[in-house]
Order: C-alpha cells, then structure tokens, then sequence
C-alpha cells in the first residue's frame, strides 16, 4: 500500500504558486507607489529646483531678476500662488539694439508694449526657473524701473 500511495501523486502546480503569486502583487504594488511617489515630486519640486519654494520669494513686494532656463532674463515682483506657480508682477526684460550682445546697446523694456499686448503679468512654472536674485536699489536695472515709473506717474 505504501508504494500505491506514492504513485497517485497529484500532477500539476505545487502549492507553492500561492507565494509567486504574493509576490509578484507586492512587487507591483511597491513598483505603482514608487511611481505615484516619482511623479508626485517631479510636480512639486522639479530637479533643479529644489529649494526655490521657499527661497524664490525671500523678498517679496521688492523687484527680483528672474533667469529661466531659455536664457531670457525678467524683473519684477514675484509672489507666491497657492497652485505651484510663481506670478511675476511689474515686468521689465532686457531687449538688445543692433546686432551687439553688449550691455550698453540694450533697452529696458516694460512688459504690455509689445505687438500682442499682454497683462503687466506672467505666470512662471518653477520647473523653468533657474535662479532668482533681489535687485537692490543702487542697481542699473531698478534705477531704470525707478525712473520708468516717475515718468509715468509725471504724464497727465
């Protein structure tokens, strides 16, 4: 009878499937939160901006030069919006005269002068924010604003 038993053997899967089966689920449950963690701070702090959150608008209210990753540098006030991105008001960039990259051929120029019209706003997406710094108030650029503003203010 021993030798009979030994030959009705079931024939197929052991029950070892169950823990492959465990396991490849913990595997892709630990794969989908790694992702949804990834993703998550891609959002929220993109590479190469880490930081910037808290350090972008140490000085809000006063004018901040802005370098984005396009090479194109504006100044403004840049505050803080609630979703994600950074608002920059009172917007002033630098526009070249002639063919000379020289700083002394180009022209401070207030943002809403151009052919399209746009708001004396723009809403910057950190991910494209490489720096910021303050201006401070002896700087050429916030002389120029300076004296931007009081000829506004001057004109009836």
């Amino acid at each position: 009878m021993a030798i009979e038993s030994k030959m009705h053997r079931p024939v197929g899967p052991k029950k070892e499937t169950p823990w492959l089966v465990i396991a490849l689920v913990a595997i892709v449950v630990t794969a989908s939160a790694f992702a949804w963690w990834w993703f998550r701070i891609r959002i929220v702090t993109p590479i190469g901006t880490s930081g910037l959150p808290s350090e972008a608008v140490a000085n809000e209210g006063a004018y901040q030069a802005v370098f984005l990753d396009n090479g194109q540098v504006y100044f403004g006030k840049l505050e803080t919006r609630k979703d994600g991105f950074y608002r920059l008001t009172s917007v002033y960039y630098m526009q070249l005269q002639g063919n000379t990259q020289a700083a002394a051929d180009s022209v401070l120029v207030k943002l809403g002068s151009e052919v399209h019209g746009p708001a004396d706003f723009m809403d910057v997406n950190p991910a494209h924010i490489l720096f910021t710094e303050d201006l401070t108030g002896d700087s050429k650029v916030a002389k120029a604003i300076a004296d931007y503003v009081s000829k506004q203010q001057a004109k009836p």
